[in-house]
């Protein structure tokens, strides 16, 4: 059936996917934005990472703990 078919390529497709960290995060490792990760096994990738306005003389104030997609 076209539904059974369509699982099986979504589970080919998710099979495919390379498990681990595949891009830096050094903004999420700084220590004044550790404590902005909700959990430490969710990081924001450095080359998508949304980026925030800083506050000036405000060290990390850019960082949020997101990604665009």
């Amino acid at each position: 059936s076209l539904k059974a078919s369509d699982n099986f390529k979504f589970s080919q497709e998710y099979e495919s996917i390379e498990p681990g960290q595949q891009f830096t995060w050094d903004n999420s490792n700084l220590e004044v934005n550790k404590p902005k990760n909700r959990y430490a096994n969710v990081i924001a990738y450095d080359h998508s990472r949304v980026i925030l306005q800083p506050m000036e003389g405000v060290p990390g104030s850019d960082y949020v703990n997101a990604n665009y997609m």
